[in-house]
Formats: structure tokens, sequence, C-alpha cells
């Protein structure tokens, strides 16, 4: 199983989408799939599409389940920026139709929109060293405040997206659009090849290259004028298929696991009936120690004991370090639990026989299952297979309202009394500030401050204010007193509800809710 993962780092303004195999039993970790796109193809394809992105105003943005991002983009003709960072098909083109891969909007693809949403693309640039392009984008606002962020999308071994500051930049790229990385530029009137065939597991691979290949595996390859063409062509044949093989893949494997575990517990039941069939063997063993006792010699593992009829005699195993009376309960026991056994293993070991033979029907039924019904076994194994986790839990997943005030800073902003929790105990760093109306209800709103960054100025701690103000009961009233200090002084009192907060060496100001216009 893939794990798609929107995660807000230390560094706030930083939004990073990653493909990536977790380490669950269920987990579907993929054959070493080849690549649908290299780094001269990549780089070739920039410099295609470069001079139709240039000052481009990004639209709307989409995210499917199926890891595909859509930009729509603002022009004469609209266009649309199809991004795939599906781990078998890693792809980026331009489509003068929005594509519409299988698989609902998914529930992050707003956090992306609401950084990339409205901002204008400047350049497009290459990677020198690995597969991986860099958008430039400007993003004006009502005030007239202008902040920069780069959308960097890796199509190599880990595909992702990842928006950021443009203030650390990882991609070495030339001004303007992109530049072939060095000894593996490419001729832009060679063909380009989109080669498709299907391994021994019939899951589907598609590359694209440069040279026709007429290797074993090559099953199908058509020719385009152009990577763009090309990209878009694979996409479009390929997307759904490479998805539906992807969740048959994952579907398959927790059937198999679940069969593992099944069969697992016949051996052990069939184990117990074979040790049932010696109860009456283990009381015998018992009898016979507390009957030749004075038989046996001290510090002995294995005595030969005279049989009650004195005809034969039997070996017994003991304990050196226990006295014959506790050697020979320890056998009575051993006969009255598999006395016990022989009573339940047979109905448990029909039950498990049963399953077994519905799994393995349902194992041979995967392979013509629609995708909702891929969808609803995945739920099923997936919720009765995995155990609950011990120890300390991941922080609960919470959504904030997120702005940006005077200067760039971030502000975070609850929106329920667990988020509120969330937001202030789990998240906050210690040198945050902390805003709070006073002596009133309402979302505690967190004004992030990065490490080793100043600090905030008086209109950046204004403004964050009257957004708490805002988000506060108080919200209606033209002035509100509202409360702010570092996250360090704010702590929850023991057994307190969810939302409650105690404070310290506040300071107190007086604003007019507000919150910014974006």
């Amino acid at each position: 199983m893939l794990n798609l993962r929107v995660a807000t780092t230390r560094r706030p303004e930083m939004l990073n989408l990653r493909v990536a195999t977790t380490r669950r039993p269920e987990v579907d970790r993929h054959p070493p799939w080849r690549a649908a796109v290299n780094r001269a193809l990549l780089s070739r394809l920039i410099d295609e599409i470069s001079p139709q992105m240039a000052d481009e105003r990004i639209r709307r943005v989409s995210l499917s389940t199926d890891e595909a991002l859509v930009l729509e983009l603002t022009s004469e003709h609209p266009s649309f920026l199809v991004i795939s960072f599906s781990r078998a098909l890693p792809l980026i083109f331009l489509a003068d139709a929005c594509p519409s891969p299988s698989g609902t909007k998914s529930d992050r693809s707003s956090d992306l929109e609401r950084e990339l949403r409205g901002a204008t693309i400047q350049s497009v640039a290459a990677a020198q060293d690995r597969t991986a392009a860099e958008f430039s984008l400007v993003r004006t606002h009502a005030t007239g405040l202008e902040t920069e962020r780069t959308l960097v999308v890796e199509l190599g071994a880990r595909p992702g997206v990842v928006v950021r500051p443009t203030g650390r930049r990882r991609l070495s790229a030339a001004e303007g659009s992109g530049t072939s990385p060095q000894g593996t530029a490419l001729d832009s009137a060679d063909p380009v090849h989109v080669t498709s065939w299907s391994d021994s597991s019939k899951r589907t691979h598609v590359r694209l290259s440069d040279r026709r290949t007429d290797d074993a595996h090559a099953g199908d390859t058509r020719t385009f004028a152009s990577v763009n063409e090309a990209a878009a062509y694979a996409f479009g044949a390929f997307f759904d298929a490479i998805g539906m093989d992807h969740r048959r893949t994952a579907v398959s494997r927790l059937v198999s696991r679940r069969l593992a575990r099944k069969r697992r517990a016949i051996a052990k039941v069939e184990g117990e009936i074979a040790d049932a069939r010696k109860a009456e063997e283990y009381r015998m063993k018992g009898q016979l120690i507390l009957a030749r006792k004075g038989d046996i010699p001290r510090g002995a593992r294995t005595v030969h004991l005279k049989d009650f009829d004195g005809s034969s005699t039997i070996e017994v195993e003991i304990d050196p370090s226990l006295p014959p009376t506790q050697n020979a309960e320890n056998y009575f026991k051993r006969a009255k639990k598999a006395g016990r056994r022989s009573a339940r293993a047979p109905a448990r070991l029909g039950e498990l026989e049963a399953e077994v033979e519905k799994l393995e029907d349902l194992g041979a039924s995967i392979a013509d299952a629609s995708a909702e019904q891929l969808a609803a076994l995945g739920k099923r194994f997936s919720a009765g297979g995995s155990a609950k986790p011990r120890g300390k839990t991941t922080p609960p997943r919470a959504h904030f309202r997120t702005y940006e005030v005077s200067g760039g800073w971030k502000i975070l902003v609850g929106r329920s009394n667990k988020d509120n929790d969330v937001l202030t105990y789990r998240i906050a760093n210690q040198n945050d500030l902390w805003f709070h109306a006073h002596q009133a209800a309402g979302s505690h709103v967190i004004l992030r401050i990065p490490s080793g960054k100043a600090r905030p100025d008086r209109r950046a701690i204004l403004e964050a204010a009257a957004i708490a103000a805002f988000h506060s009961k108080a919200g209606r009233s033209s002035k509100v007193a509202v409360s702010y200090t570092e996250k360090r002084h704010v702590r929850k009192p023991r057994g307190a509800k969810p939302g409650l907060a105690v404070i310290s060496r506040e300071k107190v100001v007086m604003v007019r809710p507000w919150i910014p216009q974006t």
C-alpha cells in the first residue's frame, strides 16, 4: 500500500506531499518499476512547455486519491498542468482538456489549493542531478503583499510534490526554462517512444524513451513527436490501468497474508489435536512417578520406570530441580490441558479449513474484481488484520485555518476544541506566540516563529490578535481584548476539558476583529 502524506514540517510554510511505503503489514512494496521518464526527457519536456507556462496563473487545484495533481491554468485557451506522482507512472505534461483519472478528490486537496491557487508561474527549470522540475511561483495578495513559493515536482525514486519558500534552492537550474543535464542532451527533433508491457504477474509497465526497444518484454511501442504528447498518451492510456494493477496487487497480498495466518493457525490446532491424543500417556506417567518415586535417582533428567504390570519399562522425562511429586503434578496438568483441547480442537479445525477455502476462492476472484470491490476488500482486510498500536500514539490529525499577516508570518487557527488542544500542545513550538480572546470563548491562534528568525513586529502581532478576536464569541464587537504570550507559558490543567488553557506572563491588546482577505 502507498501512503500519501501531506505534512507541515517544522518550517510551517513548507507543504510536503510524498508517496512512500509504510511498514504496516498490509504494505504493497513495489517491484523495481522502470522509470516512466528520465532526466534527459524531463529536461526536454520543460523546454517544450516552459514558453506556455510563463506568467500563467493557477486558477484551480485538484488532487485525486490516485496520486494525480491537476492545476488549471488561466489563459486564452484553458490548459491544465497534470502531475502524476504514482511510483509506477511518474509523469508531468500539459493538456488542453482536464483529464479524469479514477478516484475521488482527496481531502488534502484543500491544503495544496490554499498554497497554489492564485499564484502566477514565473519560470520552470529542470534539476541537474535528479529527475525533478521546479516551478517558481509568485502570489499577490489583496493587501499588495507578494509571497514567493516554489513548487518542486520529484519524478525519480521517490515521486512527490513539495511547496516551499524560494529562500532555499535545492535545484541547480538556468534562468527561465530548464536545460538538459550534461552528457544526456537530446535533439528536440528526436521522436519519443512509449513502450508498455506486462510482467509475469500481469502488471502493466510503461517507459518513455528516445530509442525504440525491441527486447522480449516490449509488448507495444508507439512513437510521438514531442515528450509532452508521449506523456499525455501514457497517462491517458495507462494511469488507471496501473492504478488497478497496484490495487489488485495490494489486495492480493492482504488476502495472502490472511491466508498464511489461517494456515499457521491450522498447523497449531493440528498440533493440539496430536497432543490431545497423549492425554492418557501424560496421566499414566504422572501416576508412575508417584508410584515409583523411590526408584528415581537424584538429579536425573530421564528415568526408566516399570509399568504397573511389571512386564515393561517406560521412559519418563523429569525436571531434576523439582521433587517427584511436583513432576507428577506437571504431568497431570498437561493431561488436563490436552483433554480440554481434544474437546474443542476438531470444531476449531473445521472452522479454519472453511475460512481457508473461502480465502482461496476470494484470492482467485481478485483478478476480475472491480475498483469498488477492490476498495471494499482493501478496507475489510486492512481493518481486520492490523493490531492496535501499543505505547505512545501519533497526534490525531487536525485541520487548521491558515492565514498570512504582514511580514509573511504564518498564522494557524484551531477549528474546534480538540483542534485547539492539538494545535497548542502538539503542533506549536515553545517560542511561537499564542493568542486568545480575553475572557471570551474562541479559537487558539498561533503565530509561527521558525527557529532563528527575528521576532515579529508590532503590526504582525496586532493582526494576529485581530484574527483571534474574529474567531471568538466576541467577534461581532467593535473592539475586543486579546491576550497573547509565548507558547511556553501556556499549560493545560490536569483533567481539563479540550480547549481549556491556563496562561502566564500575558499581554493584552485591544483590536478590531479582522481576517486577511486572500
